[in-house]
């Protein structure tokens, strides 16, 4: 390693624990969404857990481990690409991940925010208009989308110790 690399490592400090990562994995597989699906199947959900956290889980934390132990530098996938194949194919898929990430963001998390705001907040329907007509329920609803790419996007953004808080908060909520 480069002295420049060494010095750049200097920088870097440890800033999720042992105990934040366990809870933030909890929160994120326990929500409502997850917990309404496994009470619907009854006691033979819980094999299946373990069958998932055995085969899926646990070689996916080991793999994870291994790369961010073997590669330690910062900067995740675009150096694990760069190290395997060079700056192009480092570049291009680091354009493909952050190519893929606004649409997802704004696809499915937005329109699915969208919709619980209309039917927790305006009568139980996700049929409810802003504004009363189509054509301010669309703009009001693009808006919207907007506010929650770009919020996410900071939130991603920002150094870990302060994203981290966002995204924690945001485990929580789903878990409530």
């Amino acid at each position: 390693m480069s002295r420049v690399a060494q010095k750049e490592k200097r920088k870097l400090r440890k800033e999720l624990s042992l105990f934040f990562m366990v809870c933030f994995t909890l929160t994120a597989m326990l929500n409502i969404a997850t917990l309404g699906i496994v009470s619907s199947q009854g006691a033979q959900v819980f094999p299946w857990l373990l069958i998932t956290a055995l085969t899926f889980l646990i070689p996916y934390g080991l793999l994870m481990a291994e790369l961010g132990s073997t590669f330690p530098e910062e900067g995740g996938s675009y150096v694990w690409c760069r190290l395997a194949g060079g700056r192009l194919f480092a570049a291009i898929a680091s354009i493909f991940y952050w190519d893929s990430n606004p649409f997802w963001v704004g696809g499915t998390l937005a329109v699915t925010a969208i919709a619980a705001v209309k039917t927790f907040f305006f009568g139980g329907s996700s049929e409810v208009l802003f504004g009363g007509s189509r054509l301010i329920d669309t703009v009001l609803e693009i808006l919207i989308a907007l506010a929650f790419i770009c919020f996410t996007t900071w939130s991603a953004i920002v150094s870990l110790r302060i994203g981290k808080m966002v995204f924690n908060d945001g485990d929580h909520m789903g878990a409530l």
